[in-house]
């Protein structure tokens, strides 16, 4: 018996993170994570993804996937330049990874949960979020003096 792997199927995939936590989503909102749509797509029978991606991360991502659903915004073309990244960016990913943002000894910084995100969208194949989160990264170090650059990061 053949699954549909059509993007309009109604197919529900449970995604587990690496404690265990199960994420429900439709199978065509998988469509821009290229491993688990690979997965998925190598043993048709399957519902079910063990992820080694942890809660924290896999929670964002779900809830972008399911706050986008199949409609993701176009990704930000480099470089940058000029432009910034709040103001060039969807506003529901610029919420999202403003709150990786904080204030120590009066120099913005980017919390590690940030980089865990980030390499969990790469490991995941998240083409949107992954360069979401490198423009974003980009965008915040362009203003950063040299001598403060490893402070901030």
């Amino acid at each position: 018996m053949s699954l549909d792997l059509s993007p309009d199927s109604s197919r529900l995939i449970s995604l587990f993170s690496f404690e265990g936590t199960t994420y429900k989503i439709p199978f065509n909102y998988i469509e821009s994570c290229s491993l688990i749509k690979t997965s998925l797509e190598t043993d048709e029978e399957s519902n079910e993804l063990k992820l080694i991606v942890k809660d924290r991360e896999l929670s964002i991502i779900y809830d972008l996937m399911n706050h986008y659903k199949e409609n993701l915004p176009e990704t930000l073309q480099p470089p940058l330049r000029d432009r910034i990244f709040k103001d060039i960016a969807d506003p529901y990913s610029v919420q999202i990874l403003s709150q990786f943002i904080y204030e120590e000894e009066s120099l913005s910084k980017i919390k590690k949960e940030f980089y865990d995100l980030f390499s969990a969208s790469n490991y995941l194949g998240f083409d949107y979020l992954t360069q979401l989160c490198a423009a974003f990264v980009a965008d915040f170090i362009r203003d950063v003096k040299e001598e403060d650059l490893e402070k901030v990061l």
